[in-house]
């Protein structure tokens, strides 16, 4: 597999030198491929790169590059372990002679049957000779490399294995040696070089670059087409047909990396409402952003987009990011008559994730309002909901990471009234309540209710105003109302002209509560959940490597600012940003610590230091 890996990776950056080219390289893809990436300018995204590479071992000039370049007839060593070709791929040489590339892309162009993703990548290259040096001496590194064909002038190789039908050592008469195709298919010719998952794919793309094959192209789709003015700006360009991902999602005959979240996804984005996704990845010197748009039909219920039809946030409503707490969401509520049902709705979905067979949020509010345990327009009063996770120095000592939840009402009236019910509403959960201990923290009064829920500990509730602070902890929900708003509040907006929603989160303060659970165990201990979701059992097979990172991996991302993702809806589309800022260059570290574990991954040295959890998941 890291073979395989290694071997995409050269073939995509390199080819010979360039005869004849077609003006746009989506013109070799075929038009019903579900998502396409492509780099647009790329000299210009190899120069941002390589600023955003500065002072890491991945700026160091390539040994074996300069080799080829100055004696391209003399045979040298090509690493190809990951962090040999990574290296290759982004060493500053290459990057200055990509400058004379004239289009990339990889595409997802359909799924096999048993649910994996068939592909095709595609590099038009300039004048520049030395990625025809680099295939050579490549090809001659890896003899299991061999021809299979040949396509309108042009080779196709693939890698090829030997193997005993029988078994010679159990067998008296084993089969003959057979030899089978194994990894993906290459081509290269002047001026391009092909990697597919098929035959088929890398043939196909070779008839549409000699203008053999009519078949429509995914330049001509209309769906394409409405992207033109995102494409045409530099960076990494992706369009994709986001129903047909979304209902790859829903099949479950395959199985799941996470199906919880899996399951969120389908109920609040229903594959049937929504129609193209398209993104801009843009690498900048000190951050990553990622800038783009769902669009969606209106006339289909969308739950998500039925959300973030609020007004859009400003500075002042981010105040959690005043104090030390990662990871956090803020979304302002819809108004009118729709804001309550529309919530109510989202977070039904979140509950039937669970499993659970308890009352959904829509049961629970229907059979309190009747009691009269609170009334409607207390709940409808609300227009903003804030979810944040204590620092991690305090939640690591917790059972478990339970956010703060801050509710802004419109009202200050609506906000006590809440409170006033908060009792009746824990018995009505099952967790009768004493009466409340009432303290004033910071000048903030804080009413605490000693009983227990389950093991979260006990409730506490900070208020002033029109602000009301739900938590198990005393001191942070008393500090999410005095926290005072800074001025970074204000950078965070600059992606988003006022967006609905922000979230924070930050992987290292989840990674470090992994290793302190896991620490010395060898294995995790728990025992994964049962849950049913829409009445079908799941049994999902999670790859020790994708889960468990050395702690290491983990501690380099320390220093790293949360990652920052926004949504907001405009029309008939959600419009979303991501980005992560590095203003101190943690990235020196990280990218470090990143090749060292692709290394030793690939070569088992790290075998028995995951933290590890069982390899199958059963949930049912």
């Amino acid at each position: 597999m890291i073979r395989s890996i290694a071997i995409v990776g050269i073939l995509i950056l390199f080819t010979a030198p360039a005869r004849s080219e077609p003006r746009d390289v989506a013109e070799l893809f075929p038009a019903d491929a579900p998502l396409y990436i492509e780099i647009n300018q790329i000299g210009t995204v190899a120069k941002d790169l390589a600023a955003f590479l500065k002072g890491t071992v991945l700026a160091n000039p390539n040994s074996n590059l300069e080799h080829m370049k100055t004696r391209p007839n003399e045979d040298s060593y090509v690493d190809t372990s990951p962090r040999g070709i990574i290296s290759v791929m982004v060493a500053p040489v290459m990057l200055k002679e990509s400058s004379q590339f004239k289009g990339f892309a990889v595409a997802v162009t359909g799924f096999t049957k048993h649910g994996d993703p068939e592909y095709l990548a595609v590099l038009l290259a300039g004048a520049s000779p030395l990625p025809g040096h680099v295939m050579k001496t490549f090809f001659r590194a890896n003899n299991e490399i061999q021809k299979l064909a040949t396509v309108e002038g042009i080779d196709l190789y693939q890698g090829h294995n030997t193997r005993f039908v029988g078994d010679p050592l159990v067998d008296a008469k084993p089969d003959a040696a057979k030899a089978i195709l194994i990894g993906p298919v290459y081509a290269y010719g002047p001026g391009l070089v092909v990697v597919g998952s098929t035959k088929d794919l890398v043939t196909s793309a070779i008839r549409r670059f000699k203008e053999k094959e009519k078949a429509e192209s995914l330049a001509a789709t209309p769906r394409f087409k409405a992207s033109a003015d995102q494409r045409a700006l530099p960076g990494i360009f992706v369009n994709a047909d986001a129903r047909t991902l979304l209902k790859r999602l829903a099949n479950k005959d395959r199985q799941e990396f996470d199906p919880l979240a899996s399951f969120i996804v389908r109920k609040l984005l229903p594959s049937e409402s929504v129609e193209t996704l398209t993104a801009r990845i843009e690498i900048k010197e000190s951050s990553i952003n990622v800038i783009g748009n769902l669009k969606f039909d209106p006339k289909i219920s969308n739950p998500a987009a039925d959300l973030l039809t609020g007004p859009g946030l400003e500075a002042g409503d981010l105040n959690f990011f005043a104090k030390d707490s990662r990871n956090a969401l803020v979304v302002s509520l819809p108004k009118g008559a729709e804001r309550l049902p529309r919530l109510l709705g989202v977070l039904d979905i979140f509950v039937k994730s669970t499993g659970t067979l308890g009352p959904t949020a829509s049961e629970m509010v229907a059979e309190l309002v009747e009691k009269k345990s609170i009334a409607l327009e207390d709940l409808a009063n609300v227009d903003r909901i804030t979810l944040v996770q204590p620092p991690a120095g305090d939640w690591l000592k917790a059972p478990s990471a339970i956010p703060t939840i801050l509710l802004r009402t419109e009202k200050p009236e609506a906000a006590e009234a809440i409170v006033t019910a908060m009792p009746a509403i824990l018995e009505y959960l099952g967790v009768p309540m004493p009466e409340a201990i009432i303290e004033t923290i910071d000048g903030i009064k804080v009413r605490s209710f000693a009983g227990r829920i389950s093991t979260f500990g006990s409730i506490h509730l900070a208020v002033k105003e029109n602000l009301l602070a739900i938590g198990i902890d005393r001191k942070h929900a008393a500090a999410c109302i005095a926290a005072v708003s800074t001025k970074a509040n204000a950078e965070i907006l600059k992606l988003e002209d006022k967006p609905a929603l922000v979230a924070s989160w930050h992987y290292p303060r989840l990674a470090s509560r992994v290793a302190k659970t896991n620490e010395g165990s060898g294995r995790s201990g728990q025992t994964p959940p049962r849950i049913i979701l829409d009445n079908e059992p799941l049994i999902i097979q999670l790859p020790r490597s994708a889960m468990n990172t050395p702690r290491s991996f983990q501690h380099a991302f320390g220093g790293l600012p949360p990652i920052i993702f926004t949504a907001g809806r405009g029309g008939n589309e959600i419009r979303f940003t991501l980005q992560q800022r590095d203003p101190e260059k943690v990235r020196v570290k990280v990218v470090e610590q990143l090749l060292n574990w692709m290394e030793n991954v690939s070569n088992g040295s790290y075998r028995g230091t995951y933290y590890d959890a069982p390899p199958l998941l059963e949930i049912r």
